[in-house]
């Protein structure tokens, strides 16, 4: 598989960039809109995640943009201008949601799904031509599905430079879904105008949890480790032993009033004593790794770790602030 999940991450970053910094969600539209409806589109996953767009662009974004992750700002300004050729209008989204599906710590595939967007094959196309990649329709059993080739840069020192493709299909009453072939055809398949059956409900856990995270964060997510993970960490000592033995993580990202960046996260154990177990091994970790750091920026990243107990679950907050986070996204001065 090339790197699609790569185009889904910057897909996804991009459809909020372009919403812009002053935009706010169309009238009438609520945050929970059509996210219900949005998830259950959504093939069998090991993480899933809601959205809110207009929060990331004016929230997020700018600070993601300043950081260069693997050649995603190439890749997403690339997008930005595709996006803008193909008529694709981003201010319209009024819903989004993001899954995962792993192997190991491998990400195996991945797929965005929005609502407000309506795709245009032909435009598609002509940006496409313009930009000089390669569009081609490769799938048409249920919906046409549109592949998108970004050719590896001519002057990427890297012999084993691969193109980038994404996969694109409209499902209707406004919607579209972007990922990775496997990813997006499964989504085909749980439209409900496919069968005369309706498909079992997938991430049925994940969904759970994701209603237990605050529905007006920037962004939700709901994690469940794979059964291959799961059986890699039980024989690595007694932290990872309790890692495996978590049934599901769920938290959100938000950002605070001051621009200080605040993660939230519950693990879901089976009991008190196991959630106590985890929790006295967390901390253990952090104060070693704070040992070891001293005063380095992960060290002061750790002190803002907050580890605790709320029944079966162990709570993990971290709070970073505004001053350390442009320490952590500044770019490195060039050697003199």
């Amino acid at each position: 598989m090339r790197k699609s999940i790569s185009w889904t991450i910057a897909l996804s970053l991009i459809l909020a960039t372009s919403i812009g910094a002053g935009a706010t969600r169309p009238p009438g539209v609520g945050p929970n809109a059509s996210v219900e409806s949005l998830l259950a589109l959504l093939p069998d996953s090991d993480v899933v995640a809601v959205i809110d767009m207009p929060r990331a662009a004016r929230e997020l974004l700018p600070l993601l943009k300043m950081i260069d992750l693997a050649g995603i700002s190439k890749l997403a300004a690339d997008f930005e201008e595709f996006a803008a050729l193909a008529a694709l209008d981003p201010a319209k989204i009024s819903s989004a949601v993001l899954a995962v599906k792993m192997e190991g710590l491998k990400v195996r595939g991945g797929v965005l799904i929005v609502e407000g967007i309506e795709l245009d094959s032909k435009a598609m196309e002509a940006a496409a031509s313009t930009k000089r990649w390669k569009f081609q329709t490769v799938d048409q059993q249920v919906r046409p599905i549109y592949r998108i080739e970004r050719p590896a840069p001519a002057a990427d020192p890297a012999a084993t430079a691969k193109s980038d493709e994404l996969f694109f299909a409209a499902l209707g009453s406004k919607r579209a879904v972007a990922g990775d072939i496997a990813s997006v055809k499964n989504v085909l398949r749980n439209l409900p105008d496919t069968s005369a059956i309706a498909p079992p409900a997938p991430n049925v856990t994940l969904q759970a949890a994701l209603k237990q995270a605050n529905p007006s964060s920037l962004a939700r997510f709901a994690l469940a480790l794979p059964a291959d993970l799961r059986q890699l960490l039980d024989g690595q000592g007694d932290l990872f032993k309790q890692l495996a033995a978590v049934k599901v993580i769920f938290g959100t990202l938000d950002m605070t009033s001051d621009k200080s960046a605040a993660i939230k996260a519950m693990l879901s154990t089976n009991s008190r004593d196991e959630a106590t177990q985890m929790e006295a091994s967390l901390k253990s970790l952090v104060a070693l790794g704070k040992s070891f750091l001293g005063g380095d920026q992960i060290a002061q990243l750790l002190d803002q770790v907050q580890i605790g107990v709320q029944e079966s679950d162990v709570s993990l907050s971290l709070v970073i602030p505004k001053a350390l986070l442009d320490q952590l996204t500044k770019s490195p001065s060039p050697p003199k």
